[in-house]
């Protein structure tokens, strides 16, 4: 995604691409190597800001009602670890978040296996949906996993109108033909004919793995052409518990090895970041206990910070004075600053690791 930032209703300044995490449904939970489930409080250590920049949580969209149309949204697998049909409708919302000039959307079982950035750089086409991958059985219409968007409010708004009154109308006709594919599908209609060409993405953006190996895939695609895999089948690498067959096969260039293999290496970058952080923190506070000059003053002269204090301000300006007294005590504004704050936030830096204040930052915490 590509952020902008305005005042006065003028761009001021342009932010460098940042990978961003759609949270859709809080109470949803994801499979992990180490757990059964891992839950979407557990997200922001294992993603953030290892792995992405932020995670952005936006509300789920309220579905039809209708009972018959409502069976469609719900597969046979444990919903609590498989998102829903209804899920999906939360992507709708991505076309209102005007805080970013593009946005390049893959859904959770899409593999990216070359550099999609050059696809943040297309054209708008001025309907708020810049480009799209095709459906692999019908060239004329899109899949919604892989998408190239330019949110625009004007558009979201008529487009909840249209969801409305396409709500209604299969209510009553108690159709059980409903997905966001075939609203998007409907909404676009004139896509791609009345689009920029490059607004139709080749098939090498969403190659589904259903067809890999296939003679069919290899003509179309090719190994060295594939851009972005996407697992199109009912169950989803996540959902195949590790085994000691799965790690061997890890280097056959299967869609599943290729997989397990970036979730291996994801594994251990955020494990190593930990550790590395870790050994840090210890390594700091060894040092400044060891440059700590023997305290000339009572212990009296001691700062706490009141039990009863929150107020961020205040705890500021006490840490300031701290800081200020033990500079006259001859440590360097380094360690100063790093033992009052020791003294006057122990419980907020226990509490907070970097991680967590990331994620503080845009109200996960």
């Amino acid at each position: 995604m590509s952020v902008k930032s305005t005042r006065g209703g003028k761009v001021q300044r342009q932010y460098p691409p940042e990978v961003v995490v759609v949270d859709i449904r809080k109470n949803q939970t994801l499979p992990s190597s180490s757990s059964t489930t891992t839950t979407t409080t557990d997200l922001k250590y294992l993603l953030c800001p290892h792995l992405c920049t932020r995670i952005l949580t936006v509300d789920d969209w309220p579905h039809p009602p209708s009972n018959d149309v409502e069976e469609t949204f719900h597969a046979t697998t444990d919903t609590s670890v498989t998102p829903t049909r209804a899920s999906s409708w939360s992507k709708l919302r991505l076309f209102g978040l005007q805080q970013y000039d593009t946005i390049l959307f893959l859904d959770a079982d899409c593999l990216v296996m070359q550099d999609v950035s050059p696809l943040l750089d297309l054209s708008p086409s001025g309907m708020a949906l810049t480009a799209a991958a095709p459906c692999k059985d019908s060239m004329d219409q899109f899949r919604t996993n892989v998408m190239v968007l330019s949110p625009s409010t004007t558009v979201f708004d008529d487009m909840a109108l249209q969801y409305q009154q396409q709500e209604i109308f299969l209510s009553q006709s108690q159709s059980t033909i409903w997905d966001v594919d075939a609203f998007l599908n409907s909404y676009f209609s004139t896509w791609p004919e009345q689009f920029p060409s490059e607004a139709c993405l080749a098939p090498r953006y969403n190659a589904p793995v259903s067809g890999f190996g296939s003679n069919k895939w290899k003509e179309e695609l090719g190994s060295e052409e594939t851009y972005i895999l996407h697992f199109d089948t009912d169950t989803k690498p996540w959902e195949i518990p590790s085994s000691a067959e799965a790690n061997e096969n890890i280097g056959t260039n299967t869609p599943q090895s290729l997989y397990r293999a970036l979730h291996m290496d994801s594994q251990y970058l955020v494990d190593g970041s930990l550790q590395k952080k870790k050994k840090k923190k210890t390594l700091q506070r060894k040092n400044v206990t060891a440059k700590r000059p023997p305290s000339t003053q009572s212990t009296s002269a001691t700062v706490s910070v009141p039990t009863n204090s929150n107020d961020p301000r205040t705890i500021h300006q006490m840490i300031h004075h701290r800081f200020k007294h033990l500079r006259k005590q001859g440590l360097s504004m380094e360690d100063a600053m790093v033992q009052a704050r020791e003294e006057l936030q122990p419980q907020q830096q226990e509490a907070m690791d970097p991680a967590s204040q990331v994620a503080a930052m845009f109200g996960m915490v």
